[in-house]
């Protein structure tokens, strides 16, 4: 028995034992190179500048000014926003190393604050920094009043609708010169061409093209002196300013085929002409008003008003149709009715010449000068029609004090009234008063 067990042994121990196939004496399988002391898969033959961190090898995300060459590449990064050039504060020349926009040789935009080529000067740049054929107009005394934009530039030609949605956004997307075309409609909002020379021209007349104000602030500013602006078609409705309920403008402005409709403001409800040399023509005014000219105010302006009409014109003070102050003013053709004012129903006029010249002037009233009143005037008051005018102290038709007025026999007086005259004026009082005034007697 016992030799039979003895030759079975050998047999035995020449099995193989029963071991697992995945259970191996190493349980990482990363086979590391033996050189790579920190683990971070690369060797100092590979390239490793530290290899006792893994944290820094060729292949780590290099972080800015730390002190620490962190991707091996041969020094600190010292270019945060990788536009190729150095931190000023690190010795290098980008004085913004947050913005990879700015850097020495960056296009400069004059205008913009920014100094983007790192010169000290942040209006150094470029003429034409957009290139859109145009020198910028804020630092360098160009026409584009955006050199940022090579889509904005002068002397456009847009429409609304069309290149713009609405008319608000034109006015602000264009500059001098150019002209914006606006569609029939209701388009609301206040129009800032401030320091612009535009023409905004309706397509289809005022009767179907409608500026609609907020009722707090003048529908549309517009103006630059030594440039020429140009407003025809529209109706100006619900406006509100102090200066210029309908339109304020400076400048050389025409405003034509227009119609003013319950707008209000301190100086001209309808239209304020201020620094202006002004061109107003075959414009309607009603339900306007203001302290000084319901329809029209001008100060310091030359110009002419021609073929207007004014119906329910009114101002606390003068000119419930025209107020103008130290100007040069020709009235044309005009059509006052039902206008009033505490002097100048229909027309006031104070430190002016020109002339006042075949227009009506029916059932205005005023404390004085129901039709028209003029002081330190130089006028010629032509072939005008005085109607059923008031004036509470003379003048019911034409009150001149301390001025002079050529042609007063050409004008026709009818049905005009007073209360009574002023102690200063030549009697009878009724269709024209004189106090002091040359020419009129």
């Amino acid at each position: 028995m016992r030799s039979a067990l003895l030759l079975l042994l050998p047999l035995l121990c020449a099995c193989p034992p029963n071991v697992d196939p995945d259970d191996t004496a190493d349980d990482t399988d990363t086979h590391q190179d033996p050189e790579d002391h920190d683990g971070d898969g690369y060797s100092e033959a590979q390239g490793d500048c530290d290899d006792t961190d893994p944290a820094i090898s060729p292949g780590a995300d290099e972080v800015p000014y730390d002190g620490v060459d962190n991707d091996c590449s041969g020094g600190d990064s010292l270019d945060a926003d990788g536009d190729g050039y150095n931190a000023a504060w690190f010795g290098g020349e980008d004085c913004d190393d947050t913005d990879a926009s700015i850097h020495p040789g960056a296009a400069e935009v004059c205008g913009d604050g920014l100094d983007s080529d790192c010169s000290g000067d942040p209006d150094d740049g470029s003429l034409d920094a957009d290139g859109d054929g145009y020198d910028s107009e804020l630092c360098t005394g160009g026409l584009d009043c955006d050199d940022g934009n090579a889509a904005i530039m002068p002397n456009m030609v847009v429409s609304v609708p069309g290149d713009f949605t609405t008319v608000v956004d034109a006015v602000a997307g264009v500059c001098s010169g150019s002209t914006i075309t606006v569609g029939p409609g209701t388009w609301q909002g206040l129009l800032d061409a401030t320091g612009k020379a535009i023409s905004l021209v309706s397509t289809a007349g005022a009767g179907t093209t409608v500026l609609q104000g907020t009722g707090s602030g003048t529908v549309l500013t517009l103006g630059e002196v030594g440039g020429e602006s140009l407003v025809s078609g529209f109706t100006f409705r619900a406006g509100a300013g102090e200066v210029g309920g309908g339109i304020a403008c400076t400048g050389t402005c025409t405003i034509e085929d227009s119609n003013f409709f319950s707008d209000d403001a301190d100086y001209g409800g309808g239209i304020a002409l201020i620094d202006a040399d002004f061109s107003v023509t075959s414009c309607v005014f009603s339900s306007v008003t203001a302290l000084e000219g319901g329809g029209i105010f001008a100060e310091d302006s030359a110009g002419s008003v021609t073929d207007c009409t004014f119906n329910q014109a009114s101002a606390e003070r003068g000119g419930g149709a025209i107020s103008a102050w130290f100007t040069a003013i020709d009235v044309t053709s005009a059509h006052v009715t039902n206008a009033e004012a505490d002097q100048g129903g229909g027309i006031f006029l104070y430190q002016t010449e020109g002339a006042v010249a075949s227009s009506t002037f029916t059932t205005c009233s005023s404390e004085s000068g129901g039709g028209v009143w003029s002081r330190e005037a130089t006028l010629a008051l032509t072939s005008n029609t005085f109607t059923s005018n008031y004036g509470e102290w003379g003048g019911a038709g034409y009150y001149c004090w301390d001025g002079v007025v050529s042609d007063l026999d050409t004008n026709t007086f009818s049905g005009n009234r007073v209360r009574d005259c002023d102690d200063y004026s030549t009697t009878p009082c009724t269709d024209y008063a004189c106090r002091n005034c040359l020419g009129c007697n």
